[in-house]
């Protein structure tokens, strides 16, 4: 693939450190330009943690959506990610909507992400995105804000004008 280096300068144009604490980005990507690879590095080369991991590979389909994420340390050994992730599985639709994102562990298997939900279900409507949350078994589940379903109602520019929270009796609640 193609291998690109960000690197992050102050204003006065000498390397610097962002928020984050890495200097730099590497990136690989495909003959299509997606990124299949990322490492966050400091200025000496060395990979250092960001959210719990020094960098990840990227799965993409033929349309070009992303159906896998896996996580790694600075050994360049699977791990998790400050979420309690160590892979995730998106499935779209034959618009290119992404319909399902599922967490994995570090043995493959469905978990519990630190949100308290192992896949999210996004069913489309016309301005209209409903997002279910589910645990490792299929059944609808609250997150760790307390609700189990969120509805996103866009405008006609696209623009999201209300966001609505529902408990598992599909009642309105407020997240905590």
């Amino acid at each position: 693939g193609n291998q690109t280096k960000n690197i992050y300068n102050s204003l006065s144009g000498k390397l610097a450190v962002n928020s984050s604490g890495f200097s730099s980005i590497v990136s690989d990507f495909d003959r299509w330009g997606h990124p299949i690879y990322e490492a966050y590095r400091t200025f000496g080369g060395e990979l250092v943690l960001v959210n719990g991991i020094a960098g990840r590979n990227a799965k993409f389909d033929r349309q070009g959506n992303i159906i896998e994420y896996d996580f790694f340390d600075t050994e360049w050994n699977a791990c998790e990610n400050n979420d309690g992730v160590a892979g995730l599985k998106a499935e779209y639709n034959e618009r290119g909507d992404q319909v399902k994102l599922s967490s994995y562990d570090l043995d493959g298997e469905l978990c519990l992400s630190v949100n308290g939900y192992a896949i999210t279900h996004n069913e489309y409507y016309d301005n209209c995105i409903e997002t279910t949350y589910y645990d490792v078994d299929g059944v609808p589940c609250n997150t760790v804000l307390g609700f189990h379903k969120a509805r996103a109602l866009y405008n006609d520019y696209g623009l999201m004008h209300m966001l609505e929270f529902f408990n598992k009796g599909d009642s309105l609640c407020v997240a905590k």
